[in-house]
């Protein structure tokens, strides 16, 4: 009897978040094409009548669950205080706390991984996740300022380009590590390989951004995606 007089007691709120922890565990393992909704059902303690009640399909939830995680990380990134660090530890910070996110919440990866393989089709449907990472790409771009107005980053940074390559670089041990540690002489499934994965990824990046490094630059090119001789010249010149 307690058990039930509990479970009349839950809320929609407590009912709408079991469901959504529950869906993003089983995501995440599972992918969306092998989740079940009885194990979500499982998983949570709740009917599966009562998750099609809320959301109709596996496929909406789904969507809910990539939604909610997006703006999840997006809250918890924004909370940290960058202001108070020089841009050089701003950026480094930023983009440590980003990566611990997929540590932490390790069904992202495997989200992001199946939501490119479907085309981004259920971040097409929330369009509200356009205007949510406005203010993180805010906050990124604030940090790059900061830090060419001191003189300590490349003023012609393509902010949108930078953004994406850092987030790719940052969260590759968790989207593609256990392929690259197969063939390369790297280790990123060891919390130590990804340690000094990370610490690499991010210098490699702050390096980048320095005054007259290639970021943000368009390389001229020639046919077939070649460089063109004195784009070669340059870029050889500068690794020497």
């Amino acid at each position: 009897m307690s058990t039930g007089k509990g479970a009349a007691k839950r809320s929609p709120q407590q009912t709408i978040a079991a469901i959504v922890a529950a869906a993003g565990h089983e995501f995440g393992e599972r992918g969306l094409e092998g989740a079940r909704m009885e194990n979500i059902a499982r998983r949570c303690g709740r009917t599966k009548q009562l998750i099609y009640h809320y959301y109709g399909s596996k496929e909406r939830l789904f969507a809910e669950v990539v939604s909610l995680s997006h703006e999840s990380a997006i809250t918890e990134l924004l909370a940290y205080d960058y202001d108070r660090l020089s841009p050089e530890e701003a950026l480094a910070a930023f983009l440590r706390n980003m990566s611990d996110q997929y540590r932490r919440f390790p069904q992202w990866g495997p989200m992001m991984l199946d939501e490119n393989l479907l085309g981004g089709v259920h971040y097409a449907e929330r369009r509200r996740l356009s205007a949510m990472t406005q203010p993180l790409l805010a906050q990124f771009r604030r940090i790059l300022v900061r830090g060419a107005a001191r003189g300590v980053f490349a003023a012609d940074v393509d902010v949108d380009k930078f953004y994406a390559a850092a987030f790719s670089m940052v969260t590759a041990c968790y989207l593609t590590g256990q392929v690259l540690s197969e063939y390369l002489a790297v280790d990123m499934r060891t919390s130590d390989g990804i340690a000094e994965w990370h610490e690499y990824a991010i210098g490699l990046l702050l390096a980048s951004l320095r005054p007259g490094s290639l970021t943000g630059r368009q390389i001229p090119v020639v046919d077939k995606g070649r460089p063109s001789p004195a784009s070669a010249m340059a870029i050889e010149g500068r690794m020497e």
